[in-house]
């Protein structure tokens, strides 16, 4: 559905859809509507997509204004706030590894070792660096009473299934909801 501008010399006074009737400020009536449609003082142009919304931000309302002037849809935009994600109880991490990824607690703890060593060689670490973060995973996973979404263990589980950032909070919160 294509809308138009109804202007009068720079001012937007209404939109209105082509193919329609509408009418006009001073009285009167048009029908149809179409891009290019001028009486001399009032005149219908095609309102101009509005600009793509940036990542991290969000539409709060759209209005057609004249930008460089043209009519064009503009958003106002807000700031997407940031997820807030809790943390997980660690027997409750492990419930979720095991039905849905089929791991066991042994898994993960290797997935845990091998992705911190992986991070330290890639860090340009030697191979003592890669034991070093190895052992240290290991510990942090076996002291851990909770799981943190940043943690690198939960990507590394969630990478084979091929979830995204946004498909992995999403995992997260229904996780979080089952413990309510």
């Amino acid at each position: 559905m294509t809308h138009l501008a109804l202007i009068e010399g720079t001012t937007i006074f209404t939109t209105v859809t082509a193919g329609r009737g509408f009418d006009l400020p001073s009285g009167g009536r048009v029908s149809p509507a179409y891009d290019g449609w001028d009486n001399g003082t009032y005149r219908l142009v095609t309102i101009a997509d509005a600009d793509a919304v940036p990542e991290g931000k969000r539409v709060v309302s759209t209005s057609a204004q004249t930008v460089s002037d043209a009519p064009k849809w503009v958003h106002v935009l807000e700031d997407i706030p940031p997820v807030q994600l809790r943390p997980i109880p660690r027997r409750y991490f492990f419930r979720i590894a095991r039905s849905e990824f089929d791991l066991n607690p042994d898994g993960l703890r290797t997935i845990a070792g091998n992705t911190a060593a992986q991070a330290a060689t890639d860090a340009g670490g030697d191979a003592d660096a890669a034991d070093l973060a190895r052992d240290l995973a290991w510990i942090d996973f076996d002291m851990a009473s909770e799981i943190r979404r940043d943690n690198p263990l939960f990507m590394a589980m969630l990478g084979p299934a091929g979830l995204t950032e946004i498909q992995a909070d999403d995992a997260w919160r229904n996780w979080q909801a089952g413990l309510i």
